[in-house]
């Protein structure tokens, strides 16, 4: 063992005798390793082809026996020196084939980052031949869903009993977790900030508190049917362990079937894999997985998933290539009364508003209606700043129009005209009509809202307050105050004469372009001519379509 490894057991050795054992150093990047939470103990014989994995005298990680010379973990867990089979009492060392390891080998492209992993997964070989019975490994895709439909599947390692123990358990445990649609797991996932999910992972647990993999159990199988076949290699276990809504991921064995049999030297004539490099990206039927959109919150230490009800067909319009950038506040919103079901498709096709009853927070921390709205307020525009509101391009408070509305994962609503421009996180902005299920879009927290549902109404009133920073938060989320209609930048530029006159206290706009029939001459000028705009914009992209 080289001063590096003798360096890094020192350090695991000085956490574990502190209580800090639950981080594993792996190559110099704390990771957190997994352990069994819950379940019971393994009986002796019920694993034969389990394996702990041993560095400097201490269980580091799980792996699994899948041929005399070579052992199955995950990459993360490297290095490894000696490997221990078949046993179930790590007090009882004769009940193990001790064998040191001679070679081990991750995948080429294996990476670890803090918000994701790559083709976490490495082979160990050993000095010798084992004489333990190898564990068999689900060989594609469609024999590992026809395993996956049926439901649970048994994680296996030696581990802390709980979050709350620092010490390993001596006994082998396993524990049944169910078996999450991929779907699913991509859409809790991305309710956590900067958590994403490689394809070659299989999802289990999380339907229930304080049962799953957790600190130390690293590298263990995810084992489903009644022969055992092994699906999943423990990899990750969210940010923190065993939790109710946040399954754990495994690698999935499937998907690097391939890659198991070139690493560890066997041969792929007549398995499917002749000329396989690592090069290839898995043959995964998660490939083209996209969020189902779902919602998990937690009841009592028990998952409760709600899935978005389907919207209704949007009509698509060009992309919108620019917009200010977003703000922030933690409104939190309940439907708003008065609605009616609008079953037209139309989706609002006037210029960009709210409805009268949308909320906004001053900077006094009242929060008030549209209907309340006044020139010159100051209201909320991200989590630390304001803006003043310094016109209204519409203020209707008796038109009634057909708004798009828009749901999220943390039950926050607003309803705005199909033309309103909407930022999303990591995109460029669009107009509401053509936002969907699985977006994601900014609240006033700075949070990262996923859209789940998108309906429509009829609602009254017609707002469409605009401020200094060119964003406004309505019901705790951000939007841009402009529409599709015209390119937002160009529309902030094209207002600035009229900000600057108004820190003058004069105005060439009025108070409002559109308000129930009353304002400037100029102003009903202006909006006659943007309404001439948008409908010429509308039917040209009509036309394009």
């Amino acid at each position: 063992m080289g001063s590096f490894e003798r360096a890094m057991a020192v350090v695991q050795i000085t956490l574990l005798l502190f209580g800090l054992g639950s981080w594993v150093l792996v190559e110099g990047v704390s990771r957190l390793g997994m352990r069994i939470v819950g379940g019971e103990l393994a009986g002796n014989g019920s694993f034969p082809f389990m394996c702990s994995l041993q560095r400097s005298g201490f269980h580091v990680c799980g792996g699994t026996l899948i041929h005399r010379r070579w052992v199955l973990t995950a990459a993360h867990c490297l290095p490894i020196e000696e490997v221990w089979i078949g046993g179930v009492n790590r007090d009882v060392p004769a009940e193990f084939e001790i064998i040191p390891v001679k070679n081990y080998s991750a995948h080429k492209y294996y990476f670890l980052g803090s918000a994701s992993t790559y083709n976490d997964i490495a082979v160990l070989e050993l000095e010798r031949d084992s004489k333990g019975r190898v564990v068999t490994l689900a060989t594609n895709s469609k024999a590992d869903e026809e395993l996956s439909e049926q439901g649970n599947a048994t994680a296996v390692g030696w581990g802390q009993a709980s979050t709350s123990s620092h010490s390993a358990e001596v006994q082998l445990k396993q524990v049944s977790i169910p078996i999450i649609k991929f779907t699913d797991c991509l859409a809790f996932y991305q309710q956590l900030d900067g958590i994403s999910l490689h394809l070659g992972y299989v999802c289990a647990g999380g339907l229930a508190e304080g049962e799953g993999t957790c600190f130390g159990d690293s590298g263990g199988p995810l084992l489903a049917g009644p022969n055992n076949v092994q699906i999943g290699i423990v990899s990750y276990a969210g940010p923190d362990c065993a939790q109710a809504c946040l399954p754990s991921i495994y690698t999935r064995v499937s998907d690097y079937y391939c890659w198991i049999l070139y690493a560890s030297l066997q041969s792929l004539d007549g398995t499917g894999c002749e000329g396989f490099t690592e090069e290839r990206v898995p043959n995964s039927t998660n490939i083209n997985a996209l969020s189902s959109g779902a919602t998990c919150r937690v009841y009592d230490g028990q998952a409760i998933i709600s899935y978005p009800t389907p919207s209704p067909p949007i009509t698509p319009s060009a992309s919108v290539q620019a917009s200010p950038t977003g703000l922030s506040s933690s409104i939190g919103t309940s439907m708003p009364e008065s609605r009616e079901p609008n079953s037209t498709t139309s989706q609002g096709q006037g210029p960009g508003c709210f409805p009268g009853n949308a909320k906004v927070e001053l900077a006094s921390g009242r929060v008030i209606s549209m209907f309340d709205l006044e020139i010159g307020d100051i209201v909320r525009v991200n989590a630390a700043h304001f803006s003043e509101v310094y016109f209204f391009s519409h203020r209707s408070p008796k038109a009634r129009e057909s708004f798009v509305t828009i749901e999220t994962n943390a039950s926050r609503t607003i309803s705005l005209t199909g033309g309103h421009l909407l930022p999303r996180v990591d995109k460029n902005p669009i107009s509401s009509r053509n936002i969907q299920v699985g977006d994601i879009i900014e609240g006033d927290d700075g949070s990262r809202q996923l859209v789940v549902r998108v309906r429509q109404f009829l609602e009254s009133g017609l707002f469409n307050p605009h401020t200094r920073a060119g964003i406004i938060a309505v019901n705790g989320i951000v939007v841009s105050c402009y529409t599709e209609a015209v390119d937002a930048h160009l529309a902030h530029l094209l207002l600035l004469p009229e900000r600057a006159l108004r820190t003058l206290g004069i105005s060439m706009l009025g108070t409002v372009l559109h308000q129930d029939r009353n304002g400037s001459q100029l102003s009903r000028m202006l909006s006659g001519t943007i309404l001439i705009w948008y409908q010429y914009n509308s039917m040209a992209r009509s036309q394009q379509l």
